[in-house]
């Protein structure tokens, strides 16, 4: 009886071997495709961050060049090629707006359009430009791209500490 028993506890014993490497295979593997699929969430959000920081900074650029024309134009508004250097500029403000528009802070978003609306109101009458307004509009950009970009809470406690702010101004 010895005999069958060492057997019998054996075998049971090996089977209770293959059913805990079987779980514990499943059990690796469900940990694993988790942990895969929350570094690819991870990566996604980053590159959709950096996607969203290109397109602001790009969409500033474009602005300020067409800041620079419009100063030329409203100058000279009897100019037709400074008229049409401002169209063009104004043309790649708007291209530079629509990675904005399609995944961007609604916040980002909305100031964008102010400057885009802006230049369309200053081509149509040049007289009405008005540096003061471009700067506050450009300002306004600016605050709430580093707001969407850094958050609230940080853009705070960092300029708690922080030197002083930018002196950027187109």
């Amino acid at each position: 009886m010895d005999l069958w028993e060492s057997i019998l506890l054996a075998a049971l014993g090996g089977v209770i071997a293959i059913l805990a490497g079987v779980v514990g295979s499943r059990l690796q593997e469900r940990t694993a495709s988790r942990v895969r699929a929350e570094l690819h969430a991870r990566e996604d959000r980053f590159r959709l961050h950096k996607e969203r920081v290109d397109a602001y900074a790009h969409f500033h650029v474009m602005a300020s060049d067409a800041l620079r024309a419009l100063k030329f134009y409203s100058r000279e508004p009897a100019n037709a090629d400074l008229r049409e250097r401002l169209w063009e500029k104004r043309n790649l403000v708007f291209y530079a707006c629509i990675p904005i528009e399609l995944f961007g802070h609604d916040s980002v978003n909305t100031t964008a359009w102010a400057l885009i609306h802006y230049i369309d109101a200053s081509s149509a009458d040049p007289a009405t430009f008005d540096q003061e307004v471009w700067t506050r509009l450009i300002n306004d950009y600016r605050r709430t791209v580093r707001t969407a970009v850094i958050g609230e809470e940080r853009l705070q406690s960092e300029s708690d500490s922080a030197p002083p702010a930018s002196r950027l101004t187109n």
